[in-house]
């Protein structure tokens, strides 16, 4: 009894353990958004932030904050690369903000050079979440005083992300084909990290079967039978006698509709052989779709 329960006991303890270690294995992430683009860290892993002026320009006074998700990233360290020819100040201990502004007196700091970097942030990934890094850019000027903010390009950057493993998988901008305008199957697209896995198709705009019909020609009419056509609303005839085409167009109301078949007569002036085809129609508003036509079929008018 005793041997048996030192076993059971050795178990559990076993059982404990690996749930521990599986615990301890996974991985929590942090998805951070820059410029519409999310990035995937490990929680304790280091993520580095880079702003950089890609216009040249001398530039005397400038100021700008930082907004970040406090709460998941922890600012470890803050540089200013440019900071010896520039004098440089910014703001601690703000919540969710970094602050900077930077002047040079004596000549104005001149931009010229590729990739002059603004500032960099080191921060360390603190807690598992989602949020979104960005800049205001709030003063910038040249040795004139003239604001030069509007005409600089900026650019922002964030160190390699973790690979993704891209568990969830949605799909996007799905949309069915109409009888008026294309589809498309929709992108599919991680829900961790936004990014397109696989690019949706395009799906071809729908179209109505050809009908099929009878025609008849009658005393001073012509006789068309139309057998159902899934999804159509009513039906075009086309007739011609010598070089004089007309167009009849039949809107069936919704007792005709449930109809497995519905008969209209055309009445016509002249007498003799008529050569008639008939399109399925569908109608939405304004808009109409058609079939493609049925075969000629020539009938005799008494």
């Amino acid at each position: 009894m005793k041997k048996t329960l030192c076993v059971i006991l050795a178990a559990l303890m076993l059982i404990g353990c690996l749930s521990v270690a599986s615990v301890g294995a996974a991985t929590d992430t942090a998805q951070i958004k820059l410029n519409g683009q999310t990035n995937i860290y490990a929680v304790g892993s280091e993520v580095e932030y880079t702003c950089y002026l890609k216009t040249s320009a001398t530039v005397e006074n400038g100021q700008f904050t930082i907004n970040y998700p406090s709460d998941i990233l922890s600012v470890k360290e803050i540089s200013f690369p440019v900071a010896t020819d520039a004098m440089y100040n910014y703001k601690e201990n703000l919540v969710d903000q970094i602050k900077f502004n930077f002047s040079e007196v004596m000549k104005g700091y001149d931009f010229s050079q590729d990739g002059a970097v603004l500032v960099n942030v080191k921060f360390d990934v603190v807690k598992a979440g989602a949020g979104t890094i960005s800049l205001i850019k709030e003063v910038m000027c040249n040795i004139n005083d003239i604001d030069i903010i509007g005409t600089s390009t900026f650019a922002e950057t964030l160190s390699d992300s973790t690979a993704c493993e891209h568990k969830t998988i949605t799909t996007q901008k799905a949309k069915k084909a109409t009888y008026f305008a294309k589809g498309y199957t929709g992108d599919k697209v991680c829900a961790d990290c936004g990014e397109v896995i696989e690019a949706g198709e395009s799906i071809p705009v729908k179209k109505l079967k050809t009908p099929k019909v009878t025609v008849k020609g009658a005393k001073k009419a012509i006789k068309v039978t139309y057998k159902k056509v899934t999804d159509a609303t009513g039906f075009k005839v086309t007739y011609k006698i010598g070089k004089k085409t007309s167009n009849k167009t039949f809107n069936l109301t919704k007792k005709e509709l449930k109809k497995a078949k519905v008969t209209k007569t055309i009445k016509v002036k002249k007498t003799g052989k008529y050569t008639v085809t008939v399109k399925a129609l569908v109608k939405s508003g304004k808009k109409v779709a058609y079939s493609n036509a049925t075969k000629a079929v020539k009938v005799k008018v008494k």
